[in-house]
């Protein structure tokens, strides 16, 4: 049976696999599903353990998405922000701002530090049929790749020698994004994470970028309320479903 053209973009995800052991695929439902059969014979012929789906806030995909199976872990909320040529870092008290260096790596107590707090509010950690320790592992794993030289760049946040703060970048197809960032709970509300997303903004301005995008959790209120504040305009909202083959 051919797949249905309304849904082109379905592949597995070869780092979430890795991570979660397990075969991850990911599905992105841009338009209406005229046929719900010949969907649900297509993901059954992938022989996935994880499906996870982005589909449009509409009332025909998340009665197909239920019809399917499918269970809402999450909003997905993309924003942008059009850069600015004289933007500032503020200065933190207590606290240094600096690119980390090529390969550097965080200690062991930094890495799960900022893995867990930068991942909490993630749609792993949410979704109850995967383990806790693997949605801890693929964010620590996250975080070394971009160190390795995934991220464009890499903000570090340090306080003495221990690393409270990290921004990861990257530049895609003339775009910066803002991948990765977090400031570990202790240090909460110092305004190390405004500095933080500011200087990793400037780094992209330095290198030519005009506009920055970040995805975050819908429901995530304080990381809105957070991007709202620095002028980033809300562009699109995606519901985020799971579906296991073996659920919990």
């Amino acid at each position: 049976m051919a797949a249905p053209t309304s849904f082109p973009e379905f592949r597995q995800d070869p780092f979430d696999t890795q991570q979660l052991e397990c075969r991850v695929f990911k599905l992105w439902l841009k338009q209406d599903i005229s046929d719900t059969a010949a969907l649900a014979s297509r993901i059954d012929a992938v022989g996935a353990d994880l499906i996870c789906c982005f589909s449009r806030c509409s009332a025909a995909h998340i009665d197909c998405m239920q019809r399917l199976g499918f269970r809402l872990i999450s909003v997905r909320q993309t924003y942008d922000l059009d850069l600015a040529s004289d933007l500032l870092v503020p200065d933190v008290p207590g606290f240094t701002l600096r690119l980390a260096a090529p390969g550097e790596a965080l200690s062991p107590q930094d890495l799960s530090g900022l893995a867990e707090t930068i991942g909490s509010s993630s749609r792993y950690f949410k979704d109850p049929s995967i383990p806790r320790a693997r949605s801890q592992a693929l964010y620590e794993s996250w975080l070394r790749n971009s160190l390795a030289g995934y991220a464009t760049a890499v903000v570090l946040g340090m306080q003495d020698e221990s690393v409270l703060g990290i921004h990861s970048l990257r530049i895609d197809h003339g775009t910066g994004v803002v991948d990765l960032i977090g400031v570990q709970p202790r240090v909460q509300g110092s305004g190390l994470g405004r500095a933080l997303l500011c200087f990793g903004l400037r780094e992209c301005a330095r290198r030519g970028v005009a506009r920055v995008r970040v995805v975050t959790e819908g429901e995530n209120e304080g990381a809105s309320r957070f991007y709202q504040r620095h002028g980033f305009l809300l562009r699109s909202t995606e519901l985020v479903w799971h579906r296991h083959r073996f659920p919990t």
